[in-house]
């Protein structure tokens, strides 16, 4: 295991909290815009191959069940890393084998979204970031953290000081807008 000093952030706030009892990890959600919500997943230490594998559409649903229907706001005092992750996916390579033949083709029809003629879709990206610091997260236009200083009193703490993985989710839709594991927040 290698150690990686990185500069770190300190919030306390009221924010939605859990322990998982069958699940070796614990969650922590913070508000990322008006439209959705992120999770913070940090694993017992060693278990993180444990975590990954039991991240299923059902566990995600029962935590975000349990935080948003807990109505049970925590002062919690927590510890992240300043992080940015992103990744770049060329679209050819995963929408072609997927059927998408005809986009990528000199015969597409865009008629219907262009009234320019012979449109032709040479290439496809996708860039997906996001960034957290102080401000905030940042992957969009609409981003924040909800977070107030309080005194020196004592409260629950969790430090994200080994590898942990988070996700952003619509709270209209219910769909993951993205999911990362971070293991070296220097890279």
């Amino acid at each position: 295991m290698t150690t990686v000093q990185v500069p770190m952030m300190r919030r306390i706030g009221m924010k939605q909290y859990l322990k998982d009892k069958h699940v070796p990890c614990s969650v922590l959600q913070l508000d990322y815009n008006y439209d959705a919500k992120m999770l913070f997943i940090l694993p017992d230490p060693g278990k993180m191959e444990e975590v990954e594998a039991s991240l299923t559409p059902q566990v995600l649903e029962e935590w975000k069940h349990s935080l948003e229907n807990s109505k049970d706001y925590k002062i919690i005092d927590f510890y992240l890393p300043k992080f940015s992750i992103s990744a770049t996916y060329q679209l050819q390579q995963l929408l072609l084998p997927l059927g998408f033949t005809e986009l990528f083709s000199p015969s597409a029809n865009f008629s219907n979204i262009s009234e320019q003629q012979n449109i032709n879709v040479l290439q496809g990206f996708h860039k997906a970031m996001l960034e957290v610091n102080e401000r905030g997260p940042k992957a969009g236009p609409h981003t924040g953290f909800h977070v107030f200083r309080m005194s020196s009193l004592r409260y629950p703490s969790i430090t994200f000081n080994r590898p942990f993985v988070t996700i952003i989710y619509s709270n209209n839709t219910n769909d993951i807008l993205f999911m990362g594991k971070v293991v070296n927040p220097t890279i």
